[in-house]
This record gives C-alpha cells, sequence and structure tokens, in this order.
C-alpha cells in the first residue's frame, strides 16, 4: 500500500516539476522573425501551426512572429520538407533550391535562382 502512494505521488509531482518552456529559444514554440529566400523557379509554401506564407518564384518574404522552429516547406507536386528545430537567433532564414537550408545569419550571396524543389516521390 505504502509503494502505491508513494508512486501515485510520483506520478502526480514530476509533471508538475518539468515545467512548459517549449517557447523559449532553440524550442518548437520560439518565434523570431524568419525570412525566406525562395531560389526556385515555383511559387513555395511555408507553413506553420498557426500561419501560411506563399514567396514567389525567386524572392525574398520576412515573416514576423513566426514559428522559426517548427515549419514546413513544399511547392506543388513537390516533397514536403520539415524544420530540425534548435534555432535561437532573433532572426533566422531559409534558404530554399532544390534542397531548403535554415541559417542565423543573412548569407552574403545567394545561390541563381533555377531549379524546382527537390521533386516528390
Amino acid at each position: 500500500m505504502i509503494k502505491l502512494i508513494v508512486l501515485v505521488l510520483l506520478v502526480a509531482v514530476v509533471p508538475a516539476s518539468c515545467g512548459d518552456n517549449f517557447d523559449a529559444p532553440g524550442q518548437g514554440n520560439f518565434r523570431a522573425t524568419l525570412t525566406v529566400f525562395n531560389r526556385t523557379e515555383r511559387e513555395v509554401t511555408v507553413l506553420s501551426q498557426d500561419r501560411t506564407i506563399a514567396i514567389p518564384p525567386c524572392a525574398e518574404v520576412d515573416a514576423e512572429n513566426f514559428l522559426i522552429n517548427f515549419w514546413r516547406v513544399t511547392s506543388p507536386g513537390r516533397d514536403m520538407i520539415r524544420s530540425v528545430g534548435g534555432h535561437a537567433e532573433p532572426h533566422s532564414f531559409l534558404i530554399v533550391t532544390s534542397v531548403v537550408r535554415q541559417v542565423d545569419s543573412r548569407p552574403d550571396a545567394l545561390p541563381a535562382c533555377t531549379g524546382l524543389l527537390q521533386p516528390g516521390s
């Protein structure tokens, strides 16, 4: 009976001690400015839990207060690419070519605007 009481107390106390800090830098709900450089010849879409932005071909779009560690990028007829998370800077950058690369500082030079996001399978 004592073991049962101890177990019940542990189950009640442990989750309360973990806290909910999913909006801290590097976590899934961390928000910052996101700049997307679409270096493909077709529109791409960036989706998060609460917003969708369309980036025209060969264009640059800024999104304030964006979930920079929880996004998906897609284009018609292409695969959907998901974020890997872990970014903690106040401004993050996505460079979309045949793949998607996320960096924490504005690139000095951008790749040529050509091709498409990787094909769907």
